[in-house]
């Protein structure tokens, strides 16, 4: 079973990386408005959907509590991975950086 502080990281990092203000190091300005979640049917893929939306407005991390009770751990888990590699993507896509150096450089 996925342990919490692994979604939360991952919530965090996707949070950090939506390009709302005060929480970017680098990020684009409006990524989240940029990141497109893969088609298809994917394991956390409707909990990737609900993060990205509350990235959006903010509430990401916040909202871990509530999404966890709502979409379950392992979904929240792979939800938060499956967004934070559409978020790296959209970042490389809309800076012409490469997928690895926002990898080395912002990932922690």
């Amino acid at each position: 079973m996925p342990q919490p502080f692994q979604a939360a990281s991952a919530l965090l990092w996707a949070r950090s990386t939506t390009g709302l203000p005060g929480t970017t190091r680098g990020a684009p300005a409006g990524l989240a408005r940029q990141v497109d979640l893969p088609s298809g049917h994917w394991l956390g893929g409707r909990a990737a959907t609900d993060i990205l939306a509350l990235a959006r407005k903010g509430r990401a991390f916040r909202s871990l509590d509530a999404l966890i009770i709502n979409q379950g751990g392992k979904n929240v888990l792979y939800g938060s991975v499956l967004t934070l590699a559409s978020a790296v993507q959209a970042w490389s896509a809309a800076t012409s950086t490469s997928v690895a150096e926002i990898l080395l450089t912002q990932v922690r």
